[in-house]
């Protein structure tokens, strides 16, 4: 069985910072934060929100898949948005982050 994905991007192209673009991917999709981010903008109808909607919403996704009220304190998975993920993602161009803002 035959892809075309190497012929779109090969396997060995070094991009984001010396890691292959497919291992970039994998590594960011492997974190829960980033991909609570997606999911926040599939199902949200907002094309920008503010870290604070971004991390109520992850709340509320996250609740309800645990059934517990919060899954992580407020302040701490803000930090981790604005620290590690939304920079992540914004490195992929999966979405565009101004720090300054504080718009997602």
């Amino acid at each position: 069985m035959s892809s075309n994905i190497d012929a779109v991007v090969p396997c060995d192209t070094d991009v984001f910072g010396g890691t292959t673009a497919h291992t970039a991917v994998f590594k960011t999709l492997a974190s829960r934060s980033c991909r609570y981010v997606i999911y926040y903008f599939l199902a949200t109808s907002a094309s920008s929100s503010s870290v604070e909607d971004v991390a109520a919403g992850i709340q509320t996704l996250a609740s309800q898949e645990s059934k517990q009220s919060a899954v992580v304190e407020s302040n701490q998975l803000k930090s981790l948005l604005i620290e590690e993920s939304l920079p992540r993602l914004e490195g992929l161009d999966v979405i565009e982050y101004d720090s300054r803002s504080g718009s997602v």
